[in-house]
């Protein structure tokens, strides 16, 4: 009953962190392609066309265009840091099963099995007072003992380990790119929303 709070609590924080990036991604793509003055062939962001963006129709499709653009990068944006959190945020909740499990490796405490009828209870508490297995070959582990049980968690700390690495060397550059490039969006955006 304890991880399950404790997933409904990860998913819960999810849930909120992808909505309110949401909206927020939105009122920015709102901000900068409407606050923004349009008069007299100007456009929210400052570009040269092959094309003479002053007069219409070719002022509405370059703003077509940056409009476009400035969606399509927030889109990407909000993608992008979706992805990672979720990620993050369910590593660290098979950390906090891991953290749970290292205190729990006496066999003193019962070893938890796998469920598949979920009471609809929404009051758990986060605690878990059990050795919790993270794959089915673990529920009946024959000669149960301490140093098994330790070396389970060593098993899937050092799998926690390689996860985060694969997660740092494929989002590493990336996310300083995309921290580099939501920066300058908010402070282009904040410019020429003063303006």
């Amino acid at each position: 009953k304890g991880v399950l709070a404790l997933v409904r609590i990860s998913t819960l924080y999810d849930q909120l962190h992808s909505y309110s990036f949401i909206a927020m991604g939105f009122f920015l793509v709102i901000a900068l392609v409407t606050i923004v003055p349009t008069e007299n062939g100007s456009l929210p962001i400052r570009a040269k066309y092959p094309f003479d963006s002053t007069i219409e129709p070719m002022h509405t499709v370059a703003f077509a265009i940056q409009a476009g653009a400035v969606a399509t990068g927030i889109a990407g944006i909000l993608g992008m840091d979706g992805m990672v959190t979720s990620f993050s945020r369910y590593i660290t909740l098979q950390l906090e099963i891991l953290d749970s499990n290292y205190r729990h490796c006496e066999t003193k405490w019962p070893r938890a099995a796998f469920s598949t009828v979920v009471q609809p209870s929404k009051n758990f508490p986060p605690d878990i007072h059990c050795f919790v297995p993270f794959s089915r070959e673990e529920i009946d582990e024959k000669d149960d003992s301490f140093v098994k049980r330790f070396k389970i968690c060593i098993k899937h700390h050092q799998r926690l380990i390689y996860i985060v690495d694969s997660m740092n060397a494929v989002f590493g550059s990336s996310f300083f790119c995309q921290l580099c490039a939501s920066s300058s969006m908010i402070c282009f955006t904040g410019f020429q929303a003063s303006l």
